[in-house]
């Protein structure tokens, strides 16, 4: 529940993941940054209002199910005056929205999202978006997403999406290596007494195969 499933919250190395649309840029700054979320963060600038920057979790499991309760979280400041932003989260298209004032100093903001439906698409990703709302310039850092019901700290978190335990999950490589359809009985040819009871005998504790040996040879 408190992985953190945004692949590159803080912008430490430099804005991977994340992308703008309708004239909005993105850039990343090292003289600022959120308390504990690291030494550097993002700064978008909208040139208009609904410019979006987002960023699309893909691709670990289990996938978005019916019922399941999301917390995205997100920490803003602007430099001067006070501004307002829409936070937007959810799977495929965004599902719960806010809008937020942002001042100054750091704030963090959250969001919950509880699943109406099943996305099973392997292609469906979960998207969290700040829009504007006008022609300004935000700094944000410390993006979290989470499943379960709580809102964690965010340095309570690990980074980074859940790793896939299925080394080759998605068949994107040129063969099949570490799929394996082929399973053989190692009992023997007589597991089942189908026929008569070769290749076994009785001991005084029970039974015991006396030359029942695995295909291929000794253990």
């Amino acid at each position: 529940g408190a992985r953190n499933l945004v692949s590159n919250p803080s912008f430490e190395t430099n804005t991977t993941g994340y992308t703008t649309d309708f004239g909005g840029t993105l850039t990343r700054l090292t003289t600022d940054a959120a308390p504990g979320a690291g030494t550097a963060c993002g700064q978008f600038a909208a040139t208009g209002e609904n410019e979006p920057v987002e960023q699309s979790v893909l691709g670990f499991v289990p996938r978005w199910k019916s019922g399941q309760t999301y917390q995205f979280s997100i920490y803003l400041r602007c430099t001067s005056g006070t501004q307002s932003w829409t936070i937007k989260a959810g799977p495929t298209a965004a599902l719960a929205s806010r809008t937020v004032t942002v001042t100054t100093a750091w704030q963090r903001f959250s969001l919950s999202v509880t699943l109406y439906a099943d996305y099973t698409d392997y292609t469906a990703a979960f998207v969290v978006q700040l829009f504007s709302t006008a022609a300004d310039t935000v700094r944000l850092d410390g993006l979290m997403l989470t499943r379960g019901q709580g809102l964690h700290a965010y340095s309570d978190a690990g980074t980074g999406r859940w790793p896939n335990w299925c080394g080759n999950g998605s068949f994107d490589g040129a063969s099949l290596s570490g799929w394996y359809d082929a399973w053989t009985n190692l009992v023997g040819s007589n597991a089942s007494f189908e026929t008569n009871t070769a290749g076994w005998s009785a001991a005084a504790d029970g039974f015991q195969s006396g030359s029942q040996y695995p295909l291929g040879g000794y253990w």
